[in-house]
């Protein structure tokens, strides 16, 4: 079982990758992206974020060498 620090830790990595994680789109806009959890919770990231609501679609990325990947959703 995690301690308590570590679930901490892991809790504010992904409100800082879900908060502060812009890039700046093609358009020059600002693109966001959102944690919706592991890849291995979704079939297709790009797929799962597209028919819930985000139209720039998803991807798989590793936020922390010894996490596993996260599926993020982009949006502006």
């Amino acid at each position: 079982m995690a301690s308590l620090p570590l679930k901490c830790y892991f809790l504010g990595l992904l409100c800082l990758v879900f908060f502060i994680n812009i890039e700046k789109d093609s358009a020059g806009g600002k693109v966001w992206e959102a944690v919706m959890g592991t890849c291995s919770q979704f079939k297709d990231c790009n797929k799962y974020c597209i028919t819930n609501g985000f139209p720039l679609g998803g991807f798989c990325k590793t936020l922390n060498p010894t996490a596993p990947p996260f599926c993020l959703c982009k949006y502006t």
